[in-house]
This record gives C-alpha cells, structure tokens and sequence, in this order.
C-alpha cells in the first residue's frame, strides 16, 4: 500500500488524499469512519480529506452516505487533462508577461539570404494576421513559409510590387514597381506580424542589402496599415468605371493622391515625385538611431 500510496501521490495527491483514495479503491464504498479506520488517518481529519477528493471529482457520495472511488483509469485520464490544462494556461499567462515587459529590440540584416531568413521566421512563428508587401522574387522565395502559414489558417494580406509569382498568386499586383526599385535603388521588403516587424532593400546582387527588424508593436502596425490601406485601394479601383478613374485622376492632383495613384494605374508617373531612399548609397543603418527613432523602451 506504501508505494500506490507514493504512486498517487506523484499524481497530485497530498499524503492523506492518496491514502484515503486507495483505501476505497481496495476496500470499495466505505463510510468516513470506516476510512478512517482502515487508512490509519486520524477521524478529525478524514472529513476534510475526503471533502477536498469530493471537490476534485475524485470521489463521490452515495445516497448511504458512503464514499466511492473514481476507477483509477479514470482518475490518471482526469489528472492528465487538468496538467496539459493547467499547462497551456501558464504559457498564455507567461506569453503575455513577456509581451507586457519585454523592451523593444531591433535588429541590423545586411544580408539578403539573412533578411529573407528572419521573414521566413516571423512568418513560421507567426499566430497573427500576416502582412507582406515585396517584389515577385521575394515572395517566391517566401512562398513555402506563406503556404505553411496558409495551412494553420493564418489571414495572410499580400502585394506584389509587379505580376505576383505563380508561387504566391494571391498577392495583389502593385503597379509602380520600377519606380520603387529606381526610387530605393533595390526591391523593397515590407512584412509584419505583430508585434513583429520587417523592412529591407534587397539590391540585385545582394552585396549592399539593408533592412532591420524590429520587435515593436508600433513598427509593425504602420506596415499592417499600410499593406492594408494599399490592397483595399487597389481592389476598389478596380471596381470602377474608367470614366470615374479618369476624373479622380484629374481632380485628386495632391501630392499623396498623385503617390497613391501610381500603385493603381501604370499609366500613373510616380518617379520624379519620389526623392532621396530608404538608405542612402555609401550610409550603413545606425542601430542606435533606428532603435531611438522605434522608441526603444517596454511599448
């Protein structure tokens, strides 16, 4: 009896509790006084004991006023589901500790197979809503960690700056890709999943690719709004007639409008209002500016 008692015990039983439990397992429908008798546990305190088994569901009471034991199949199987219960509610519990603590952290990528790698991460790693904006080649080569993130039912909002690949067809095609590449002087990366966030440059051989990645809610919520903002424009103007497209491009002659219209129309000049890029020819990124720049404290 010893060692059930020490076997139930490692099954979340105090002392007492596994003695009470095994003596109606052997002995079967007994009143308190008679566990007390047989168990050795002391009468004042049997009741407390088998009132905490009642409460746990380990026991129950007859109409006799007779103790029963839940077969010990059923108790292993009823522990086994309040430990892996108990289990996914303390990583809950720790995940958002963490969120709430954690400082802000960015990151340097002057790599392209490095800045590639890091999407590839967030995006495995991702449980929120997928944000992506990048050229056909990038998505390309995302578009297995996209199909993945697809399969878990992952909401996945994409553009494509040019014809989406056949890899990743679901991308919305953005019509100023040339003029990004001339204005960024490369193909510009843009993905978030919060509180993740990823901006690049990838250059076309490589050498000089820059981006960072930011651990920051406020990074990666202007990538959400603006992937957002950009496939809902593109999917409106869509929908409308050519003559209305022609009499908002006549009239919306502002300078933000006249940016937003060369995503929609290639007919749309976009270049020459462009000036200057994401990282200057010959100036690396300063990880203490971005960092200040992110606001580098708990957000």
């Amino acid at each position: 009896m010893e060692e059930l008692f020490h076997q139930l015990m490692l099954l979340g039983l105090s002392d007492n509790e596994a003695r009470s439990y095994a003596t109606l397992l052997r002995f079967g429908p007994l009143t308190g006084y008679e566990v007390a008798k047989r168990s050795g546990i002391a009468r004042g305190n049997v009741y407390a004991c088998l009132g905490r088994l009642l409460e746990k569901q380990v026991i129950v009471r007859s109409s006799e006023d007779r103790f029963l034991a839940l077969p010990l199949p059923q108790f292993v199987a009823l522990q086994q589901e309040r430990f892996s219960l108990a289990a996914k509610q303390a990583q809950h519990t720790l995940h958002r500790l963490q969120e709430s603590h954690e400082e802000a952290q960015v990151v340097s990528i002057t790599d392209a197979q490095a800045l590639l790698e890091r999407c590839r991460m967030v995006t495995q790693e991702a449980d929120r809503p997928l944000f992506l904006a990048g050229f056909p080649s990038e998505l390309e080569a995302l578009a297995p960690a996209l199909q993945q993130a697809q399969q878990r039912r992952l909401p996945i909002e994409a553009i494509s700056f040019g014809i989406p690949p056949a890899a990743w067809p679901e991308a919305t095609e953005h019509f100023a890709a040339d003029d990004i590449r001339s204005a960024q002087q490369g193909r510009l990366l843009l993905l978030a999943s919060w509180p993740h966030g990823i901006i690049g440059v990838l250059t076309e051989d490589g050498t000089h690719s820059a981006g960072i990645w930011a651990w920051n809610r406020y990074l990666a919520s202007v990538i959400g709004l603006y992937v957002a903002h950009e496939r809902f424009t593109l999917h409106l103007w869509s929908r409308l007639p050519v003559a209305q497209k022609r009499e908002l491009a006549s009239q919306l002659t502002d300078l933000s409008s006249r940016i937003t219209l060369a995503g929609l129309d290639p007919d749309q000049p976009l270049r020459h209002l462009l000036e200057g890029t994401l990282t200057p020819p010959g100036v690396s990124l300063n990880l203490k500016e971005v960092t200040d720049e992110l606001g580098h404290h708990p957000c």
